[in-house]
């Protein structure tokens, strides 16, 4: 586990500097969203068309702008859990205060309440010019384990320094009741960045290349360069808990992030600056209750907004919506 300490006063101070500006600009940016629902919902109560369209697009905002901003606060790079539990749970009440002051001036009752805050790692490399091994430089590590969940894990690598063939190749693997492996490399009969996956039922097996120079690979996403990757879904067939390493990490140059809604990690595998592999503390995922109500609509959701995972934002377990239509709606309730 890592060790953790509490920064200089005036580190703080430049952190919670930054932190304001990054929820002052995911707040502008919910005011827009914000703005351009309640223009659709205009146009919509002028027609005959009225039902849960703008409930549900108020959701889409509150998840939009939660995630954003447990994105931003997570990049911070906090050395207590408290410090960023305590902002993005603040940044919650902005929202929600913004939320429904947009709504209370047309009869409207909009609103977002935290419901539960779930801890995390954020692991994460930005200088560009180095390889992926860890702080030691042992090209085969763990970035985290006992790992129920992992969400936004992305590289960005360049073509010129990865290995010729998967052979070899940059690996992410997933350990658990099974294996899950991604390779990263160079195809050089076409001069192709490519993935290739090998899952507990298929052996490797080539599922998309992109040709440049670079490549952004999302493996939560299941992206290359913002292309989706048929058969690219990360851990397919590994079951939690796990653990996420890398295998042979000198073959490949470049910047990454990972969350993990794990807080066990070695700490000698990273470093206290810029200079190569960091670990943070982070929010992993938050649940909220949304709800929206007009006289003749109430809608109530308990989200799960986990920023850069691709499977259902709700809480398995937690079927919790609520779309009821009044009497004298020309649509029938829904679920």
């Amino acid at each position: 586990m890592a060790d953790v300490s509490l920064r200089p006063a005036d580190d703080r101070g430049q952190v919670i500097i930054v932190a304001g500006l990054a929820i002052a600009v995911i707040l502008v940016a919910l005011v827009l969203l914000l703005n351009t629902v309640i223009y659709a919902d205009n146009l919509a109560t002028r027609g005959v068309d009225v039902g849960g369209g703008d409930a549900l697009a108020v959701n889409d905002t509150v998840v939009d702008g939660v995630g954003g901003l447990i994105d931003q606060e997570n990049a911070q790079g906090y050395d207590s859990a408290t410090y960023v539990r305590s902002n993005v749970s603040d940044g919650i009440t902005r929202i929600d205060t913004l939320l429904s002051r947009q709504y209370a001036q047309r009869g409207v009752v909009a609103d977002v309440a935290t419901v539960a805050l779930h801890d995390g790692t954020l692991i994460r490399q930005t200088d560009a010019t180095r390889n992926l091994t860890n702080a030691s430089g042992a090209s085969a590590w763990t970035l985290a384990e006992n790992v129920e969940d992992t969400r936004g894990v992305v590289f960005t690598v360049d073509r010129s320094d990865l290995q010729d063939g998967r052979t070899g190749a940059f690996q992410v693997l997933v350990d658990g009741t099974d294996q899950w492996r991604a390779y990263i490399y160079h195809k050089t009969a076409t001069n192709d960045i490519a993935v290739a996956v090998d899952t507990p039922s298929t052996a490797a097996t080539e599922v998309c290349s992109v040709t440049a120079s670079t490549a952004t690979v999302d493996l939560t996403r299941g992206t290359i360069n913002g292309t989706h990757c048929p058969g690219l879904e990360f851990a397919e067939g590994v079951s939690a808990p796990y653990t996420v390493e890398f295998v042979d990490s000198h073959q490949a140059v470049g910047t990454y992030n990972v969350t993990v809604n794990s807080t066990t990690v070695d700490g000698t595998n990273f470093v206290s600056d810029d200079s190569g592999p960091t670990e943070s503390t982070a929010v992993y995922s938050a649940v909220v209750d949304v709800r929206y109500e007009t006289p003749r609509l109430t809608y109530a959701d308990r989200v799960r907004i986990a920023p850069g995972n691709r499977h259902d934002r709700r809480p398995r377990g937690l079927q919790h919506r609520r779309l009821r239509v009044e009497p004298g709606n020309r649509h029938p309730a829904g679920q």
